[in-house]
């Protein structure tokens, strides 16, 4: 997905990813932090709706955090695994 901004773009955003994800489990680590940033490894077993697939993702997720709120976040991840 490309870059978002505002409250409106993120509730978009978590609305698609519960309208094309099932959900069968999902666990967030604390993987780091540094300053104003820190990262969660995201570990979730869903299923892709459009086509039944199963499968686990991992992602690991950087958040910026500026006046106690998360001003940006990147995600990395391999579809491949």
């Amino acid at each position: 997905m490309q870059e978002i901004s505002g409250l409106d773009a993120v509730l978009g955003k978590m609305a698609w990813w519960e309208g094309a994800h099932e959900v069968h489990s999902a666990k967030a680590e604390l993987a780091g932090y540094n300053g104003n940033q820190f990262a969660v490894k995201h570990t979730m077993d869903v299923t892709f709706k459009e086509t039944g697939v199963r499968y686990t993702m991992e992602e690991v997720a950087i958040y910026t955090v500026t006046d106690e709120k998360i001003v940006h976040e990147s995600f990395f991840y391999d579809m491949d695994s």
